[in-house]
């Protein structure tokens, strides 16, 4: 949707997603018939049966493959059609893990700070694994009274 000038106002690439299914809670009721039309790390685009109005504070859950994600969004616009009304979410309240599930599952991939972050986990991973091995090592004491103790009394 454009604005008056012609300008375009989406702030995020949006894509037709048929393997999401998206629902809605308004005013603690499930709004009907909801259809995701687009999606983007932003918001979402909709049809649905029932009225929405710009402003209207939404809760949503979003179903994508293996995990759901649920939030908080505000009707940026809607208008009427033909098969009901029609309109435009924006994302409002998902939390950085959310936001980063939804942006992997709508992309494919990671952002810059994601992996970076991946990458930082894994290493601190790593060592930790390593350091565990390593005291194991200089104390097989340990691992032997471990070992009797998983195997019970005899």
């Amino acid at each position: 949707m454009g604005t008056l000038d012609g300008g375009e106002r989406r702030r995020a690439e949006r894509k037709e997603r048929d393997d999401l299914t998206l629902r809605l809670t308004s005013g603690g009721r499930p709004v009907k018939e909801v259809q995701l039309r687009d999606a983007s790390p932003r918001g979402f685009g909709f049809q649905v049966a029932t009225e929405l109005k710009a402003g209207d504070k939404i809760k949503f859950s979003l179903e994508v493959p293996g995990d759901s994600l649920s939030g908080s969004a505000r009707v940026v616009w809607a208008e009427a059609f033909h098969m009901g009304y029609r309109g435009g979410l924006e994302i409002t309240d998902l939390g950085w893990l959310g936001r980063r599930r939804l942006n992997r599952v709508l992309t494919g991939k990671a952002g810059f700070l994601e992996t970076g972050l991946d990458a930082i986990l894994l290493l601190a991973a790593a060592i930790l694994g390593a350091m565990v091995i390593v005291d194991l090592a200089l104390n097989p004491g340990v691992v032997k009274a471990f070992l009797l103790k998983l195997s019970g009394p005899r």
